[in-house]
């Protein structure tokens, strides 16, 4: 008798959207929030690198605002974050960057994943 076998499945593709256009105006920090730092790294960049470790999780997409873009993105490159592959302009509310991420995403994943 043979042994057996589990059918082998193609593991599904995931995307992170991690949107990062808020004022933080809800936490009354002087400046944003997705800035301030915990044991000295911007909570932006803790939350990058915990994406970027996942074995879940294939590309990030960023919706900020466009003057944060350039920050947004040095972060990626001074934490060598390698899985972000777009950083966009984000909405006028969250729901709005939500889904400017999840449209630029549209039809290039099996899974999408919002961070919250």
């Amino acid at each position: 008798m043979s042994p057996i076998r589990k059918k082998e499945t193609a593991r599904k593709t995931c995307v992170a959207v991690l949107p990062a256009a808020g004022s933080s105006s809800r936490m009354k920090a002087a400046g944003n929030k997705l800035f301030l730092e915990l044991s000295g790294i911007p909570v932006i960049a803790l939350t990058l690198k915990a994406l970027e470790a996942s074995p879940f999780i294939d590309e990030i997409i960023i919706p900020t605002r466009p003057d944060m873009i350039d920050d947004v993105r040095s972060i990626c490159n001074a934490y060598s974050i390698t899985k972000v592959s777009a950083i966009i302009e984000g909405g006028e509310n969250r729901t709005e960057s939500v889904l400017n991420g999840v449209l630029h995403a549209k039809g290039k994943f099996d899974l999408i994943a919002i961070h919250d």
